[in-house]
Formats: structure tokens, C-alpha cells, sequence
């Protein structure tokens, strides 16, 4: 919800302005190891216009734009680590005045490091005690229809399905398995200055299926708050603030109740934005959203 290009390269563009984010999750508080994640996105539309300023000359010649973008996305969990790195390049199509389709790809690679902590007094050469490396181009495609007042997502990333070591024996799942994403979304007017916006989003990988219920509440398109439900996982508390139409900040508690309730205190996610202007007036789909 504060980010959907992390799960769909086609989401790049739909802005009229350079979007940078960066975020820092730390995840399962209280839980030695526990995953830490962070990231960079930054992507921009190229020759758009259907901004504020040119809303007329862009409904009226139906133009379609580009856009592109990159990703740095990094985890450790324990002694895993995974890096990774992407590209991607989006084709805004308009399909009337009011609706847009948009098709992206993105191509990157990810680096897996498995960096054993060898414990006080042990022997460094204990044949339990492994390093391991590996390398994989990966990519993702991504489907993306939206207007002002609704939005609908289809992707899937890991699409080449690659085996993080040949060498690994069947037994072990060592495939970056592909994830399928849906989103939705539509807003309600409540009233002049607020919108109500539930959303959904779906995520289905070998066999493991999860759904987000979503909400989100707008003022003014600058301050926001929001709920999200993950059934038998988790309630998540999000908060959110456009600074002077360009900073953004936004941090999300996710309050667990599944069996790890016990031993976690919960995970914490905080995310901070930049809109560089690359027209007179901003007003994109997004800020609806």
C-alpha cells in the first residue's frame, strides 16, 4: 500500500513526477535473527502529458508516455542474506480519457550469501559450518489499469523460476519460486476533503496463498491513515503525511496474532519519499489512490 512498484514494474509513470522511496522494515520485534528489510525505488515518466496543465491537449490527442525506473532491495534474516538489483521500462497506453493501461518489465539479478556466525570456543573448521553464494538474473512483468478513481494490478516476479545452486539435491526448495500478485482499489468520496479506499491484495506462490483486506482514509490528499488485515497473521496500523506536495512519510506497525505472538512484539515498517516536479501543477492518479 505505500509502495506498489516494489510488486509491479507497470506501476512506474503513473505519477507526473520523478518518485524516489526508500524504506527500512524490521520484522517479528523481540525474535532473535528475525528479517530486516530495506529498499531504493526511483522511476519517472518520460514524455507525459496528462498533468494538470495539459489535461485538455493530452484528452484531446489521447497520448500515450513512457516511463522508467530501478530498484535496490536488500533482506537478512540470521545468516542469509539477499541482495538484489532491477531495471524496468513501462508503456502507458490510454484506452479513453479517463483510463489508462500500462505493461512494464523489469530485469535485475539477486545475490544470495549464506555467512554462518560461528559461536564462541567452535571449531571455524566444523563441517556444519557453511558458506554458500550465489548469483541469479531474475526479472518480472507487470499489467497495471487505472483512472482516477480506481486501479487494478496483475504481476508476476521470479519469472524465470531459476534454481538459486544446480548443485542443491531435489530435496531441498532452493527455487526462487514465481509469485503472482493481483491488486485492486477504489476510492469513495465521503465528502470534499476525505476519501475512503479499500483495497485488496492478493499473493499466490507453490501453493501458499495469502489476501490483504485493506483501507485507507485520505484528507486532503495529505494526510492519510489506514488498516490492513493478513487472516491468521497479522492487523496492520499505517500512518501517512505529504509534506509541501513533495516529502512523504509513511510508517506501518503490524500487530501479529499468530502463533508467533508469543515471542514477537510485532513488526515495524517506515518509508520516506521524494517527488522531484517535472510539471507545473502535480495531480496523478496516485494521489487518489
Amino acid at each position: 500500500m505505500l509502495n506498489y512498484y516494489l510488486i509491479n514494474p507497470a506501476v512506474s509513470g503513473t505519477e507526473d513526477y520523478l518518485d524516489i522511496k526508500m524504506a527500512y522494515r524490521t520484522q517479528w520485534i523481540g525474535i532473535d535473527n528475525a528479517p530486516k528489510n530495506y529498499y531504493v525505488t526511483a522511476h519517472t515518466p518520460l514524455g507525459k502529458l496528462h498533468g494538470a496543465h495539459d489535461s485538455k491537449r493530452a484528452n484531446k490527442k489521447m497520448l500515450s508516455h513512457h516511463s522508467v525506473g530501478g530498484m535496490v532491495n536488500g533482506q537478512s534474516a540470521g545468516p542469509l542474506r539477499r541482495l538484489s538489483g532491477y531495471a524496468s521500462y513501462a508503456f502507458h497506453l490510454p484506452l479513453d480519457p479517463k483510463h489508462y493501461l500500462s505493461l512494464g518489465a523489469q530485469m535485475g539479478g539477486i545475490q544470495y550469501s549464506l555467512q554462518p556466525v560461528i559461536s564462541a570456543g567452535q571449531d571455524p573448521s566444523d563441517a556444519t559450518i557453511t558458506n554458500f553464494s550465489a548469483f541469479n538474473p531474475d526479472g518480472s512483468v507487470g499489467l497495471w489499469f487505472y483512472s482516477i478513481d480506481y486501479f487494478m494490478g496483475l504481476s508476476v516476479t521470479q519469472i524465470f523460476d531459476n534454481k538459486l545452486d544446480p548443485n542443491f539435491s531435489d530435496q531441498y526448495n532452493s527455487t526462487l519460486n514465481r509469485h503472482y500478485y493481483f491488486t485492486g482499489g477504489y476510492d469513495i468520496k465521503v465528502n470534499k476533503h476525505t476519501l475512503l479506499i479499500p483495497s485488496t491484495l492478493l499473493k499466490f506462490s507453490n501453493h501458499a496463498f495469502q489476501a490483504d483486506i485493506n483501507a485507507k482514509l485520505k484528507y486532503n490528499g495529505n494526510i492519510w491513515g489506514g488498516l490492513s488485515l493478513r487472516p491468521q497473521d497479522a492487523l496492520v496500523v499505517m500512518l501517512g503525511a505529504v509534506v509541501a506536495r513533495k516529502i512523504e512519510v509513511g510508517v506501518s506497525y503490524d500487530f501479529t496474532f499468530s502463533g508467533l505472538r508469543v515471542a514477537s512484539k510485532g513488526s515495524c515498517e517506515l518509508v520516506l519519499g521524494y517527488r522531484f516536479d517535472q510539471n507545473a501543477s502535480i495531480i496523478s492518479p496516485s494521489d487518489f489512490w
